[in-house]
C-alpha cells in the first residue's frame, strides 16, 4: 500500500507534514523541508526554512543566508529557477509574483520565467 511505502521510506529521519498540489508530500528534516513523490522518493531534498505550494510550476521558498531568511522559487524537480533574493515573494499568478527587495524593502512584480 502506498501510505506503507511512504512510511516505510521516511521513517528514519522525516515527517509528513501535508500533501500538497500533485501529490507531493511535504517533508521535513529538524526545522527544513523537502519534498517526497508519491513513491517515497525524495524530489526535493529538505535545505529550505519555508516551502510553499506550486503556482503555474513554481513553489516559493525560503532560506536562511547569512542569518536572513531569503525567498526564492524552485521547480517541481527541486531547481533553484529564481535564487533566493528576496525580502518576501508571493505565489505567481497570471505570470506575475509579487516580491519584496531585500535591501530597500520596496515592492515590485516580477515574470514567471516558465511562461
Amino acid at each position: 500500500m502506498l501510505s506503507q511505502q511512504i512510511e516505510k521510506n521516511t521513517k528514519r529521519y522525516l515527517h509528513l507534514v501535508k500533501a500538497w498540489q500533485l501529490y507531493n508530500p511535504l517533508i521535513s528534516m529538524g526545522s527544513l523541508f523537502g519534498a517526497i513523490d508519491k513513491t517515497g522518493k525524495i524530489i526535493i531534498k529538505p535545505k529550505y526554512n519555508e516551502l510553499k505550494d506550486f503556482h503555474e510550476g513554481l513553489a516559493a521558498v525560503g532560506k536562511e543566508i547569512n542569518g536572513d531568511t531569503l525567498y526564492g522559487f524552485i521547480d517541481k524537480t527541486g531547481k533553484e529557477v529564481i535564487k533566493p533574493q528576496y525580502a518576501s515573494v508571493g505565489s505567481f499568478n497570471s505570470g506575475l509574483a509579487l516580491v519584496q527587495d531585500k535591501n530597500t524593502l520596496k515592492y515590485g512584480f516580477i515574470y514567471n520565467p516558465l511562461k
